[in-house]
């Protein structure tokens, strides 16, 4: 898509981001970013970093990041995400996602956190800017069993289990 030409000028070309900072800007849902991205931007499904970081998001909506396949970095640091759920939603539609940042949040005071934010990305190479090392993964994978045998036999780990 190209902007309305001035007399006498060339259409512009609008931009395809790669990159995108929305920090610290009280940002408090995510249910219209497609359709506000999709107005600036030419193929904003090509966006690979994106920081929404210092905003007021409480929930991950199912589908907001479906149409960002190749979105590798994702900032949520300092905000107000408090379920497990979200994590689950992220892990849906992002599966290739390699960093993730989310200290800050609620759900950083989680039992077990970084085991499950760890086994829900198995691509994920740094959490909160810290490496994921293999002894991370190792311990994440192990987790996994137990969590899941624990929830296959009936019993709840978490508040926010479903």
């Amino acid at each position: 898509m190209t902007s309305p030409s001035k007399a006498g000028t060339s259409p512009k070309k609008r931009q395809t981001p790669v990159s995108l900072r929305v920090n610290n800007n009280k940002i408090s849902h995510l249910n219209d970013m497609h359709e506000a991205l999709s107005a600036v931007f030419d193929n904003p499904g090509m966006l690979q970093w994106l920081d929404l970081s210092g905003n007021q998001l409480t929930s991950i909506p199912a589908n907001v990041f479906a149409a960002y396949p190749e979105l590798f970095t994702l900032h949520l640091h300092g905000n107000s995400l408090s379920k497990y759920s979200d994590i689950d939603t992220l892990a849906r539609r992002l599966p290739r996602l390699h960093s993730i940042t989310l200290h800050g949040n609620p759900l950083e005071e989680k039992k077990h956190y970084r085991n499950y934010v760890i086994a829900s990305f198995p691509h994920l190479k740094q959490l909160n800017f810290s490496s994921v090392t293999l002894g991370d993964r190792d311990k994440a994978e192990t987790w996994t069993r137990i969590y899941k045998n624990t929830r296959a036999s009936g019993n709840k780990i978490h508040e926010d289990d479903h």
